[in-house]
């Protein structure tokens, strides 16, 4: 763990490109839920992982909607992605049609030891995506029930998402609104990754 508190804090594990951030959440969340460190060429894996996701074909070898990579990673193959990796079923939550309904099953995720995906942009777009760390992720600020911590692929480092700017869809720094989260279901997924 002392390997992740210096990477998460130590601004490594940042995206290579201006519209890698959902693979690199995916590369992080990935490593997490296997209780692995992050791969030694982060970069290289982003990119793969990011062609992986805009691709016609998922992780498990499922068919899925190709996605134009410059536009970024699309929230449902994100949540394809997790639910293959970890095991549980990933949904992906409108922010705008419940804020705060968004905000308990976020919290009982991170609670759970379960990283949470969470895309945030401009009143008209969304256009980040940043990992909202688990409770017992060791050696980072922990999430509680005023913020949560998450990692920033923009720089690499954590910062926090203060919980009633976020009710407020007033986040800061960088893009002041919610728009969607990848969370997992609270059962688990019965198939098996064939990787």
């Amino acid at each position: 763990m002392t390997t992740w508190s210096r990477l998460l804090s130590g601004g490594e594990l940042r995206q290579p490109d201006a519209v890698s951030c959902g693979a690199c959440v995916a590369v992080v969340a990935t490593a997490l839920h296997q209780g692995a460190p992050p791969p030694a060429d982060f970069g290289s894996e982003v990119w793969a992982l990011h062609r992986r996701l805009t691709s016609c074909a998922d992780l498990d070898g499922r068919r899925q909607w190709p996605w134009p990579r410059w536009w970024g990673t699309p929230p449902w193959a994100l949540a394809r992605h997790l639910t293959v990796v970890s095991g549980r079923e990933h949904r992906v939550l409108w922010v705008r049609t419940g804020a705060r309904r968004v905000v308990r099953r976020v919290t009982a995720a991170l609670r759970d030891g379960a990283p949470v995906a969470v895309y945030v942009g401009s009143r008209l777009l969304p256009r980040h995506v940043v990992l909202a760390l688990p409770v017992a992720q060791a050696g980072v600020p922990t999430t509680t029930d005023l913020r949560w911590t998450v990692h920033d692929p923009a720089s690499g480092r954590t910062r926090h998402i203060d919980l009633d700017a976020w009710r407020r869809g007033r986040l800061t720094p960088g893009w002041p609104r919610p728009w969607w989260v990848v969370v997992p279901t609270a059962g688990r997924h019965d198939r098996v990754s064939r990787r």
